[in-house]
């Protein structure tokens, strides 16, 4: 699967997901069994797709309510956050924003 693929599939089991948490109910959503078959269906899916899901939309988010001389920092840290604020840094960069990225925690244990 490609990462344009695994995006979309991402997205078809997230809208499985998500109209349940929008209910006020109280009663149960899922059976066990149900929420083990979404669990294995999510983790087949690589986090770099969804990492770039979420760079895009925060940067497409400062493209419409920022001028674009707008100066950026971006805090990333270790974990897939961290990942989506490095995506969110080069995209803004590319576009042409003057963006300062500032890496917490420890470099070398960044995956490589």
């Amino acid at each position: 699967m490609d990462v344009i693929q695994q995006a979309r599939h991402f997205t078809l089991i997230f809208e499985q997901i998500t109209p349940h948490f929008r209910t006020p109910s109280v009663a149960a959503l899922y059976r066990v069994e149900q929420i083990r078959a979404l669990e294995q269906q999510a983790q087949s899916i690589s986090t770099t797709p969804l990492m770039e899901l979420a760079g895009a939309a925060a940067a497409d988010w400062v493209r419409t309510h920022l001028p674009a001389n707008a100066p950026i920092l971006c805090l990333a840290g270790q974990g897939n956050n961290g990942g989506d604020a490095l995506v969110l840094a080069r995209l803004l960069k590319q576009a042409g924003y003057p963006v300062t990225l500032v890496l917490l925690g420890d470099a070398a244990k960044l995956p490589a």
